[in-house]
């Protein structure tokens, strides 16, 4: 018998399908503990299975501009972030280090962490403890594989250009353009106090490939 911990984010998707999934590893004789970063206890319970709450997490880490700033100009507001911007980034990368889930696992000692893919600072914190951990996902693929175009796009497989073999490259180049020019612009205006950098940074701190 195996000691498996299930995180998931809580939100209720993705809570009903790991029911699902700790019920057939319980019926295989695990002992199966689920948890997550929101107030599921009485849900989750009343399935009859254990519950351990974690921290909410905030996707914000970086501390907020004092009032007086932030009701200040643009240019007035980015001055703040870059004369403070170390200051800023060392705040937002202690936060964002999940030390109740390390702490968590170091107790509990589980043979398997299963986490949800979206959960990246338990993830990384898992990877660098050395604990055995697989990813859980309800999503359709979301990432660049042969013939497969972009989720989010209305494209069908083998009608029109876009459909084509190559138009689904081109059109998998232009995502991943957008995409790049989104998160270096945040990364530039916060002087890389964003959610990405830090979380980025934070995947360095724990050697996470």
């Amino acid at each position: 018998m195996a000691k498996i911990i299930l995180v998931t984010t809580g939100l209720r998707g993705i809570l009903h399908a790991s029911f699902e999934m700790a019920q057939r590893l319980i019926k295989d004789g695990h002992h199966v503990i689920l948890s997550s970063p929101r107030d599921r206890k009485e849900m989750v319970e009343n399935e009859g299975f254990d519950f351990y709450e974690l921290p909410f997490i905030s996707r914000q880490y970086a501390p907020d501009l004092p009032l007086a700033i932030g009701q200040k100009n643009r240019f007035s507001r980015i001055v703040y972030r870059w004369k403070n911007r170390k200051r800023r980034r060392f705040t937002a990368l202690k936060k964002a280090v999940p030390k109740e889930f390390i702490a968590f696992v170091k107790t509990e000692h589980p043979d398997l962490l299963i986490i949800d893919v979206e959960l990246h600072e338990y993830i990384f914190a898992a990877y660098n403890q050395k604990i055995p951990f697989i990813l859980l996902s309800q999503w359709y693929s979301l990432w660049d594989r042969p013939g497969l175009p972009y989720l989010l796009h209305d494209t069908i497989p083998g009608r029109g250009f876009w459909g084509s073999s190559f138009g689904i490259k081109v059109s998998w180049q232009l995502v991943k353009c957008r995409r790049w020019l989104i998160f270096n612009r945040q990364a530039i205006l916060s002087f890389q106090a964003d959610t990405r950098s830090i979380l980025l940074a934070l995947s360095n701190e724990y050697n996470f490939p």
